[in-house]
């Protein structure tokens, strides 16, 4: 069914796939696992965790200056919460997308080999939200992407299922300028690097020639966030 999806245009060598999704597996083995060592460092006593020393300024009364020591919290705060849930919601519909494409058989070959991974991908980012969250995680995928799932399912799967990734990037770049938290703000960097790659991959298998499209510059709108 999906020959087109998995054969390269005459005259072009296909991209390293294997190489390529492996390079994206790793970056997201190093979300989960880079995310869980960088909140177990801790602050050096001599510095609190919620203060740093910034340069001094003189007061023009000759007075002794007083240093700023306000820094970005790193929990979560304010609608910092509700954000990174809705994003945890979008990582879990791309998973489950990408398990109803493998699970139907409608895709095959390369195609249903790198939905496989993308699925398990995709279930790791949104189980990653859990160490920022705590309670207030939630694994129920989000309805935005459910316009989808038709085309998940036909000849073009890889295609559509780069405008996913594509679309998933744009939203957790448009959500970093508004987390408060360093914490979730990293957590979300570090993810939409990671989809990203798995992008690269799929114009590939999609066999695009696009250099645009191969480096997911094209730009996607962001899904509306309510946070």
């Amino acid at each position: 069914m999906d020959n087109e999806l998995t054969s390269a245009p005459p005259g072009r060598s296909p991209l390293g796939r294997r190489a390529a999704l492996g390079a994206g597996l790793g970056a997201a083995v190093s979300v989960v696992g880079g995310f869980g060592a960088a909140r177990a460092q801790t602050v050096p006593a001599s510095t609190p965790a919620d203060t740093v020393a910034s340069a001094e300024t003189t007061p023009a009364d000759g007075s002794a200056p007083a240093p700023t020591t306000t820094v970005p919290p790193q929990r979560p705060v304010g609608d910092d919460a509700a954000l990174l849930a809705h994003l945890q919601s979008l990582e879990q519909a791309a998973r489950h997308l990408y398990d109803g494409a493998v699970a139907s058989g409608s895709v095959s070959g390369a195609t249903a080999a790198v939905f496989a991974v993308l699925r398990d991908a995709h279930s790791a980012h949104a189980q990653a939200f859990n160490a920022v969250l705590g309670r207030a995680s939630s694994l129920t995928p989000s309805t935005a992407f459910d316009g989808l799932a038709t085309a998940f399912a036909g000849s073009d799967a890889a295609k559509a299922a780069y405008e996913l990734e594509n679309q998933l990037v744009a939203t957790h770049v448009e959500a970093i300028g508004r987390l408060q938290g360093t914490d979730g703000a990293n957590l979300v960097a570090s993810i939409a690097t990671v989809d990203a790659r798995y992008g690269t991959v799929l114009a590939d298998v999609a066999g695009s020639t696009d250099l645009d499209e191969l480096l997911v510059a094209k730009a996607a709108d962001a899904v509306s966030v309510e946070g």
